[in-house]
């Protein structure tokens, strides 16, 4: 939203903080929508989360936001496609500002053993399918994955960066992004398999650590974060880290430790998460 896109979207936003409609459906539908259509699109794709992370915990209410959505968006002209995707595990292996980058850097150099890679090529997919719907969704995935695997991806990735004023080499070398001065892990008190996550606390810890804002004037650390996150499914035994912390000092990575202690549930009978749930259009 700017003073040339939807400048009312900030004056209604500003409303509904204070009249407790921030999660009024048809104000956030009015609110996403508004701001896509005064772009002069043509087709949208839209990622609707529910689950533990996301601001719709409830899988009905998600739905119902996605639906509206889509009926919206169809009304309004737009080609839609809304997926509704899991939050009750975590995305990828790395949360926080750096660190998601390095993850970013490791899927263009054609490492997709990450969820994050998996639902970025279907998303991305399904917006050229919307485009080209000659071709078929199958064979729009495929090719994006010779695209990662080939190292194609990276090179456009280092020259949008460049024409960006950034400096590519950290996609050469994504290590460089993995600075946190202290670094210690989140060990597991049983053995057995991940079974469930407090997903917004996760990212809570990150934000106490300095990682994100509790107010605009704050000051991002963007080296602090999370690694190595253990997801639902996986096997882990005592003693095993469950995720790396990565903080400014001691005493934040310790209070993050204490934060973090009931934030994962290990039981001896292994669930999956279905990262995909539907998909609407």
């Amino acid at each position: 939203q700017t003073e040339a896109i939807a400048p009312l979207d900030k004056r209604l936003y500003a409303l509904r903080d204070v009249t407790a409609t921030v999660e009024s459906i048809p104000l956030i539908v009015a609110s996403i929508l508004s701001k896509k259509l005064a772009e002069g699109l043509s087709a949208l794709v839209m990622d609707v989360k529910f689950g533990a992370g996301a601001f719709m915990e409830e899988f009905e209410d998600a739905r119902r936001l996605a639906k509206n959505l889509s009926e919206v968006g169809t009304a309004c002209g737009l080609q839609m496609v809304t997926y509704l995707t899991s939050m009750n595990s975590v995305l990828g292996r790395y949360a926080g500002n750096a660190l998601e980058m390095l993850e970013c850097a490791e899927i263009l150099r054609g490492n997709l053993d990450y969820s994050s890679a998996t639902l970025s090529i279907k998303l991305a997919a399904s917006a050229v399918h919307a485009c080209y719907p000659e071709r078929s969704q199958q064979e729009i995935e495929q090719r994006m994955s010779e695209h990662l695997s080939s190292g194609r991806a990276l090179e456009t990735m280092a020259k949008i960066v460049s024409s960006q004023g950034g400096d590519p080499k950290f996609l050469e070398d994504p290590s460089t992004l993995d600075k946190a001065p202290v670094q210690i892990p989140l060990a597991a008190t049983a053995s057995g398999y991940v079974t469930a996550i407090d997903v917004r606390k996760l990212g809570l810890a990150i934000v106490a650590m300095g990682g994100g804002r509790t107010r605009v004037e704050d000051k991002v650390d963007p080296w602090v974060g999370l690694s190595a996150v253990k997801a639902v499914g996986e096997p882990v035994t005592q003693g095993e880290p469950l995720l790396q912390i990565h903080a400014a000092d001691k005493r934040s990575a310790e209070e993050c430790v204490n934060r973090l202690q009931d934030c994962f549930t290990v039981q001896s009978k292994q669930v999956q998460d279905v990262l995909i749930r539907e998909i609407l259009s």
